[in-house]
């Protein structure tokens, strides 16, 4: 009978989730077996992770090369990994709950079917529903890559990581072309992808509307480019990212202040509608 995860393992395997489609980051995420560290004085992990970190390293001893051909030999496979591992999730979501519409399951619709908001309100799933999102994304790349008929072999996974930041359109396709045909490391597609997410302005579109319209939902939402950022958790989460802790902090406080009005003003609507429906259901 298969062992029940602990809870170390499960928050391992969400931080796992949460970063492969976004490429590994610059630091080497560890990897926690089952199991404590064996720290026996037989001495099986390198001697180097018992070390005192703050110790100092001299420059002299380390060879920058070797660190540099380790770290993208790591992040490659890390996202190797992770990605298939979203390929494999997110197509089965994407052919069960989505009828593999990519349009369907790439949209910003609050009301995407039913069982699909079920599953990711169910307390019993590991994946958070962010998460799950990023799988389905990567799936439809690749199906987006198939129905292209795009040959994207000579790309890495990394590669692959930095592209589902995009949407699936003309455009992606160019670009993918244009990685292939110039050779482009995942660093530089990383320094492209960049630059088109900063040239759409969503996080400064966003940033500036709310400021001027926090105070005004029907003025926040109508600007349809900030809508399709609050509908998906992982674009909103990217975006904010981008703007400093004080400014975010500051938004936080006007958000709450505006959730506990609007429940105030839903319960106060619900109460004119359950009075009016009482007064005329025999009609």
């Amino acid at each position: 009978m298969p062992k029940k995860k602990t809870q170390k393992q499960a928050e391992s395997v969400q931080d796992t989730e949460e970063k492969m489609a976004y490429g590994a980051t610059d630091e080497a995420q560890e990897i926690v077996p089952s199991g404590e560290a064996d720290t026996d004085s037989q001495g099986t992990l390198p001697a180097a992770l018992g070390e005192d970190d703050s110790a100092e390293i001299s420059e002299g001893d380390v060879d920058t090369n070797l660190i540099d051909d380790s770290v993208e030999f790591i992040n490659e496979k890390y996202n190797e990994n992770a990605y298939k591992m979203a390929i494999e999730i997110g197509a089965y979501v994407l052919k069960q709950f989505f009828n593999d519409d990519i349009a369907l399951a790439a949209s910003k619709n609050p009301r995407k079917p039913a069982s699909f908001r079920a599953l990711c309100k169910n307390e019993k799933l590991i994946p958070r529903p962010d998460a799950l999102s990023v799988m389905v994304r990567v799936a439809a790349q690749e199906k987006f890559f198939l129905e292209k008929d795009l040959d994207t072999a000579s790309l890495s996974y990394s590669h692959k990581a930095e592209l589902v930041k995009l949407p699936n359109d003309d455009a992606k396709v160019k670009l993918v072309n244009s990685v292939m045909q110039k050779a482009l490391s995942s660093r530089e597609l990383e320094q492209k992808v960049k630059a088109i997410r900063k040239k759409d302005g969503h996080a400064k579109a966003l940033s500036q509307v709310l400021d001027a319209e926090m105070d005004d939902p029907r003025k926040l939402f109508a600007e349809a480019t900030v809508l399709e950022i609050f509908q998906d958790t992982a674009l909103l989460g990217q975006e904010l990212k981008q703007l400093k802790k004080k400014k975010l902090r500051r938004i936080c406080e006007k958000a709450m202040k505006r959730a506990e009005e609007t429940q105030r003003w839903s319960h106060l609507y619900q109460t004119l509608v359950d009075t009016i429906e009482e007064m005329t259901g025999d009609e």
